[in-house]
């Protein structure tokens, strides 16, 4: 009799432990209502994040930066909160994405996770730790990026969407991002680096002038100072050949 109440005990155990893990396993995964785009990702200096950048080429070097306060609902360590960054086609909702280790999935040609300079992708990163949880979580500083990925994927140019965003168990619940736009046509080879400086990018708020890369700038500027020096140097030799002619020094001295 004894012995039946003990394993009448352990199967009451097993079943409550079952049920009780059932509930854990599934009640935090259901992600809290959406918040939505909550405001703009600025595009820094990766070393010096007062400074901006807004347009460069595939090997310009920048980080991604939320607004001052910026957080999650929770934070990694004690909520299960990630954070993602992502480059989708500027038609897609970010609110549509679900993450996964590598970032969005599934990766494909219109959804990518953004790259460090190493190729590394910033995705699943955590935010800064919390002594207890339900508290917000802060996001941390950005890595340094840039998108030499975009330029050997010969991703095709267009307005993309560049952000960060907050999610539970894969599930976005709010952003920020930036509209940019790439200009890749006169790209080399598949999955070839650009070189020359044919590869272009900027912020879709900035004029177009403002995409041209700074060395072509600076070699227009370098060829019509040249122009211009060498005009001055043939005005110059023809003034002193004029004066040295002996006719020349004729008219010079009946004009005195």
């Amino acid at each position: 009799m004894r012995f039946r109440v003990v394993v009448a005990m352990f199967t009451t155990l097993a079943v409550a432990g079952a049920m009780g893990a059932g509930v854990r396993a599934t009640g935090p995964h259901t992600p809290p209502p959406a918040a939505g785009r909550l405001g703009d990702v600025e595009f820094v200096n990766a070393y010096q994040q007062n400074d901006h950048v807004t347009h460069g080429s595939q090997d310009t070097i920048f980080s991604l930066k939320v607004p001052s306060g910026a957080t999650c609902p929770g934070d990694s360590a004690n909520d299960d909160w990630r954070v993602d960054s992502f480059f989708i086609p500027s038609g897609r909702d970010p609110l549509s994405l679900l993450f996964g280790a590598v970032g969005p999935v599934p990766d494909g040609d219109d959804q990518h996770p953004m790259r460090d300079v190493s190729g590394a992708a910033f995705t699943a990163t955590f935010t800064d730790a919390n002594d207890s949880p339900g508290l917000p979580g802060v996001i941390s500083q950005a890595p340094p990026l840039s998108f030499q990925w975009v330029a050997v994927r010969r991703i095709p140019s267009g307005t993309y969407l560049v952000g960060i965003a907050c999610n539970f168990w894969g599930s976005t619940t709010q952003y920020w991002d930036a509209s940019v736009i790439i200009d890749d046509s006169l790209q080399g080879p598949v999955g070839q680096p650009v070189t020359g400086g044919s590869f272009k990018w900027r912020l879709a708020s900035q004029p177009l002038r403002a995409a041209q890369p700074d060395g072509r700038n600076r070699w227009l500027v370098l060829l019509v100072a040249t122009a211009s020096l060498s005009l001055l140097a043939v005005g110059i030799r023809r003034v002193r050949t004029f004066r040295s002619h002996p006719s020349s020094r004729a008219l010079i001295k009946e004009s005195t």
